[in-house]
Order: structure tokens, then C-alpha cells, then sequence
């Protein structure tokens, strides 16, 4: 009922100051219409609980009785927070006036039309805005650690930063319609609800803060607030996935402890064959010496034909393994680069000493493949030489083959 009064009243004073000759006083709120008449004004508007009074320059009427602002400056100057708990009015804006209603906290114009995003609207959400950040007495969350009216100062400490001093005009200013502070009020409230936020917009303000001047500070705030919250947000992901750089850290190093352990199996089995294949050979080679049955040594050439046989073929499973174990990695590596937000040299250096390991498996792999066919073959050349060939020249042909698998059996050692 209160809320059609307010609205009949509204529409009944708008259209009144649009035909008719008129002054206001500011400091007195009075306005006084000049071409009208008293009993016709009085019959008019006495269903609306509106009281004119009979001046001699006319009728007038005080509107600090009404809830209804003159115009856009003195809406500008005098509103405060409380006013948009009702509905109210600014009667002389543009062509009209412009009217707010409490419930939905919408503007509308003389005709029901709701009125876009300008300044006006922004000035209600400045001051919700400043109400959210000086609040002390929040139940949910506390920006402010202390709050003077007397001289327009709010303080807030950061855990990380120190304390801030943060000044607002004694007039509200007008902030551009460009920014929507209604978007980024509701986001404010909202975000500073969620547990350890605050401590992070705190750290940010300061961070945007510390070059402006204490009196200019909040009008930067709110002028910034996007970017502002911007950043906390991104700073609250990091900080709600547990992945902050210690972490990161301790993690990737885990992550290169286990590839480490898998790798140094693989080689553990690369290096055995490696030192069994000298073995292999110096035995055979031995067990080849002033052996004149050419049968024996065919036997003995099949038996190292299927050993090699079975060695290529363990070569090509530790190979395979290497390329299953890179492939995780991979996998894991892609992974940790697109989740983390984090300083990603740090993430570089502990994945290149892992990725370093694999080129090296797969080096020694080649090389030792390599070094195995040709060895295989010269020791076939051997047994065929020992076959076809007199015995005098394989004896010191089978010595100089023994010295070289055992010099290079030590060496490795």
C-alpha cells in the first residue's frame, strides 16, 4: 500500500513540475509553483497525504516531508544507504523523473520502463558497495578492521601486507554508466561469503592500492573493482586447488622420484644384459678353443644364434617399456602444465630432468643394439673361420678375441 502511495504521489509531483512555472529553495527543499492555484492543488493532491502550504509567491510544498529527491545533484549529495530500504523519487531527471523501488531494487521511469544503467543507479550501488566494505559487524565476513564515519576513513589489515587507510569523498561521486556497479556489487558480496577470500581481496586492494593517495583510494577501488576482483579470483583458484608452490613443488618432485625408480629398473636390465653379453661371448669363444668337431662348433654357433635371438627380443621389450613409461610421463607432464597457475620454469626444469632420463634409456638401448649385432656377427665370422680356416691363425685370432671381451668386461665394471 505504502509502495502505490509513494508511486501516485511520484507520478502526481513529475508531471506537476513539467506544467507548471516553479522555484526551489535547496536548502529548504521547498518548492513553490508560481502559476498554480492553492484550492486547485489542494483538491488535486489531498488523496495523496501531499499538504501544500499558501505562500505569498504561491503554493509550496516542503519535499524533505516526501521521499523524493529534486534533481540528480541533490539526489547526488544527500542519498544514503538507508533510503533504498523504500521507494523513492527524483522528480526533475532528463525529460521526467525517475522512480526506485525498494522490493526489487529497480529504477523505472514515469512510466514503468526500467531505467538503464547511468550514473544514478551507479550512486546506490557506491554506497552499497562502501556499506559492504565498512561493515565491521558482519556475521558472514569483515573487511574492515575499523571504520570512522567522523572523517571518512576505513582500515583493514592483511595478514601478508600490513595495515591500509583507505579515504572516501564527503560527497558521493559520480561514477561513469559504463561500469555496471550493480553486476559488481552483487559479485562482491557473493565472493567476500566464501571462506579465505577475504584474506586474498585484501592482499589485492593493498597491492592496488599502496600508490593512491589515502583520500582518493576508495573511489579507485570501486572504479577498478572489476580488475580487482579479477585477480582475487584467480588467486582463490590457486588457493582452492591446494596447488600452491610449495606444493607444486614437493609434487613434481615425487613425480620425478617415481619416474626416477622406474627408470632405474629398465636400466638396471639394460645394464645386465650388458654385462652378460661379454660373458656370453668370451665363454663361447672359450669353450670354441682347440676344438676341432665341426659339429660342436655349429652347436655351439646355433646356441649363441637363439641366446642373441633372445636378447634382441629383450631388447625390444625394455624398448617398448621405455616408450610405455615416456608416454605416461607425457601424459602426466601435459597435465600438470595445464592445471597449475604457477611459475612454469620452475614446473620446466623438474620435467626436462626427466625427460633427459628417457633420452638417455633410449641412447644406450640403440647403441647397445648396435654394439650387439656387430659383435654376433664377427663372432659368427669367427666359428666359420675356425670351421674353414688352420688351426695356427685361429689360436692367435681366439687370443686377441678373448683379450678384447675381458678388457671390455672390466672396463664396464
Amino acid at each position: 500500500m505504502e509502495t502505490d502511495i509513494t508511486r501516485k504521489q511520484f507520478l502526481f509531483l513529475s508531471d506537476l513540475l513539467k506544467s507548471s512555472v516553479y522555484t526551489y529553495s535547496p536548502t529548504q527543499k521547498l518548492l513553490t509553483l508560481t502559476d498554480k492555484q492553492f484550492a486547485d492543488l489542494t483538491e488535486k493532491s489531498k488523496h495523496l497525504n501531499i499538504t501544500f502550504e499558501n505562500t505569498g509567491e504561491g503554493p509550496s510544498i516542503a519535499l524533505y516531508n516526501l521521499p523524493f529527491f529534486y534533481d540528480q545533484q541533490e539526489y547526488m549529495q544527500n542519498f544514503e544507504i538507508s533510503h533504498s530500504s523504500r521507494d523513492f523519487g527524483i522528480l526533475k531527471f532528463e525529460n521526467s523523473g525517475i522512480y526506485f523501488n525498494s522490493t526489487s531494487q529497480i529504477f523505472f521511469d514515469n512510466i514503468d520502463n526500467e531505467y538503464p544503467n547511468n550514473e544514478v543507479i551507479n550512486n546506490l550501488y557506491y554506497l552499497n558497495i562502501r556499506e559492504i566494505l565498512c561493515n565491521t559487524q558482519r556475521a558472514d565476513f569483515s573487511f574492515a578492521n575499523y571504520f570512522d564515519g567522523a572523517h571518512r576513513i576505513v582500515v583493514f589489515i592483511s595478514a601478508t601486507l600490513g595495515t591500509m587507510s583507505i579515504g572516501y569523498p564527503a560527497i558521493n561521486p559520480g561514477i561513469d554508466a559504463h561500469i555496471d556497479l550493480k553486476k559488481l556489487c552483487n559479485r562482491l558480496e557473493i565472493s567476500l561469503t566464501a571462506k579465505g577470500y577475504v584474506g586474498l581481496f585484501k592482499a589485492e586492494v593493498f597491492n592496488q592500492l599502496k600508490s593512491i593517495k589515502e583520500e582518493d583510494r576508495f573511489l579507485y577501488l570501486v572504479q577498478n573493482l572489476n580488475l580487482i576482483l579479477d585477480n582475487s579470483d584467480h588467486n582463490f583458484d590457486v588457493f582452492l586447488s591446494n596447488f600452491s608452490f610449495d606444493k607444486l613443488r614437493d609434487s613434481l618432485r615425487l613425480e620425478k622420484a617415481k619416474y626416477f625408480n622406474l627408470t632405474k629398473d629398465i636400466l638396471s636390465k639394460i645394464y645386465s644384459q650388458i654385462t652378460a653379453i661379454p660373458i656370453a661371448i668370451s665363454a663361447s669363444v672359450f669353450a670354441t678353443y682347440k676344438v676341432d668337431n665341426s659339429l660342436v662348433l655349429f652347436i655351439i654357433l646355433l646356441a649363441f644364434i637363439i641366446y642373441g635371438f633372445f636378447v634382441v627380443r629383450l631388447l625390444g621389450v625394455l624398448s617398448i617399456e621405455v616408450g610405455s613409461l615416456e608416454n605416461d610421463f607425457n601424459t602426466d607432464k601435459t597435465k600438470i602444465e595445464s592445471e597449475s597457475k604457477l611459475d612454469m620454469q620452475t614446473i620446466k626444469q623438474e620435467i626436462d630432468l626427466i625427460a633427459s632420463r628417457f633420452v638417455m634409456m633410449r641412447g644406450i638401448i640403440k647403441y647397445f643394439r648396435f654394439a650387439f649385432y656387430v659383435l654376433t656377427i664377427l663372432f659368427i665370422i669367427f666359428i666359420l673361420m675356425q670351421i674353414f680356416i688352420s688351426p695356427g691363425i685361429l689360436e692367435n685370432i681366439n687370443d686377441l678375441t678373448l683379450k678384447i671381451n675381458f678388457y671390455y668386461f672390466f672396463k664396464i665394471q
